[in-house]
């Protein structure tokens, strides 16, 4: 087995895999384990991607290989379902056998998908002394779903210092007795949904119960690092009370948390209650997509986030009961992000005229610029306000880190696109744009083929080009997007002359 020189690595006679060092070995299986790991998107059936990996292939080819990949291969084990080992028992039982050594030796992040009967595990793998995650991922149906198959983990396997990631949705108010917070490292919870779109005497009836008992489950939870509360779908317009916490008391500290999301949070903390009760110390990602922010950022100081890196806020609604308060929503807006100039990442929707882009300017750590509308909305005067040519003229000077950007425009094709393009090619690191097309028009150069003819332009700089328009959609009044939305129709590569 030998490495070919594809012309893309330095010249020179080639290596034979089987010369080189167990270290240099060992390098290349834990980047082949990467490529692995990406087979298991899903974590409930990659267990049927194994043929397709390379780790399992290699451990085949001699003793030597075996043995360096075994660990490598074992490190990252996803942990099977019921139906799952069922499925395989006819395999050879010194197979099975064999593999349950491997995982009790080497594991040392464990993934589950769905339903898992703790006892199984260890009966089958042992207590996984190796052990120092787990994540877990499931999708609770039913209350009698939750309780037919979510089993406490026992304590052999989860021992002090070993943490777990959750993610589920529906109905995880019932699992919380299952996991001790203080072995939680990350919550990702999607929301109850009532049985039906309108029951929102039984969402509130469950709020009013659980949410008391979820705040103190997060308190509780001394190494928690990200906070994913997923609340949008529940529309308080509609009748609904948006999910919260109840009020913070003296004493009542939450986690340090790196991440926090809370999408359709209602916050109605005041700002005493903020300073001393939520610790923004290490927070680097905040996503209050389809929160009221005005409240967040009259109790939110914009330095108790001194690392804050990645801010998400969604649609900022500038509608209110008079153009006075209007124009304060926007004054904190820009107050609060006057103050944020180490942020790498901003994702909002809204328009130049409320947003006055010295902001943006201030920022040249950013990577990634989202500044654009995901509901359209209907203006009785012509189309809203939006960045223009000059605007990115200006901000090619400011932004010299910038690698996305997604923004609107009315048009796109003939001239304009022609201009646009010449323009987003000078920014030094730019390698992805998504334009919103508001029109109805598709330019026929658009098509993949006739860019391929600019691949002889070397070297060459490529830009992805995903656009699209906004589009008439029967939605269920249920869930607070408009009646119309966003769909993208076509991606492109645009190539141009300059250092790739």
């Amino acid at each position: 087995m030998e490495l070919k020189d594809t012309g893309m690595s330095p010249s020179g006679p080639p290596t034979a895999l089987f010369s080189m060092s167990n270290e240099l070995i060992l390098l290349i299986f834990e980047e082949l384990r990467l490529c692995d790991l990406a087979l298991d998107d899903d974590q409930i059936k990659d267990w049927q991607l194994a043929a397709y990996k390379t780790l399992p292939i290699l451990r085949l080819v001699c003793k030597r290989f075996n043995k360096l990949a075994t660990p490598i291969r074992y490190r990252n084990f996803t942990i099977h379902t019921h139906s799952q080992i069922r499925a395989r028992r006819s395999q050879a039982k010194s197979v099975r056998k064999r593999v349950a050594e491997d995982v009790k030796r080497s594991t040392e992040h464990a993934t589950v998908g769905g339903k898992i009967n703790w006892h199984h595990v260890v009966r089958n793998h042992g207590s996984l002394p190796r052990l120092k995650t787990i994540s877990w991922y499931f999708h609770a149906h039913s209350e009698d779903w939750v309780e037919r198959n979510l089993y406490a983990i026992p304590a052999s396997i989860l021992r002090p210092g070993v943490t777990i990631s959750i993610s589920g949705t529906g109905h995880y108010h019932k699992f919380t007795s299952l996991v001790p917070p203080e072995h939680v490292s990350s919550l990702l919870l999607g929301y109850w949904h009532p049985s039906q779109p309108y029951e929102f005497e039984a969402h509130d009836a469950i709020d009013s119960e659980y949410n008391p008992k979820f705040k103190d489950y997060i308190l509780r939870a001394k190494n928690l690092e990200n906070l994913n509360y997923d609340l949008a779908t529940v529309s308080s317009y509609l009748g609904g009370a948006a999910p919260k916490f109840p009020a913070f008391v003296a004493g009542e500290k939450l986690p340090a948390l790196k991440s926090l999301v809370l999408t359709g949070y209602h916050w109605l903390h005041t700002k005493e209650e903020v300073k001393t009760s939520w610790n923004f110390s290490k927070l680097e990602h905040l996503d209050i997509t389809g929160m009221n922010h005005d409240d967040f950022f009259k109790t939110v100081d914009a330095r108790w986030i001194p690392n804050l890196r990645e801010l998400r806020l969604g649609t900022f609604v500038w509608r209110g009961p008079s153009i006075l308060n209007r124009r304060g929503n926007q004054i904190r807006l820009h107050h609060f992000l006057r103050k944020m100039p180490q942020l790498e990442v901003l994702s909002m929707n809204s328009y130049t005229d409320n947003f006055p882009l010295d902001i943006l300017m201030a920022m040249e750590n950013l990577r990634v610029l989202e500044f654009t509308e995901n509901v359209a909305s209907q203006w009785e005067d012509g189309p809203p306000p939006r960045l223009n040519i000059q605007d990115l003229e200006e901000l090619l000077q400011y932004l010299p880190q910038l690698e996305h950007l997604h923004i609107d425009f009315e048009t796109w094709s003939g001239d304009f696109k022609r201009t646009f393009l010449d323009t987003v090619s000078q920014f030094p690191a730019l390698k992805h744009i998504h334009v919103n097309n508001h029109g109805c028009n598709k330019d026929p150069s658009d098509e993949f083929y006739n860019t391929l003819a600019t691949r002889k332009l070397a070297p060459a700089k490529m830009i992805f080009i995903h656009y699209g328009q906004y589009v008439n959609a029967g939605v269920s009044g249920w869930y607070n997007c408009g009646k119309r939305r966003w769909e993208r129709f076509t991606s492109t590569l645009w190539l141009v002359a300059g250092q790739s």
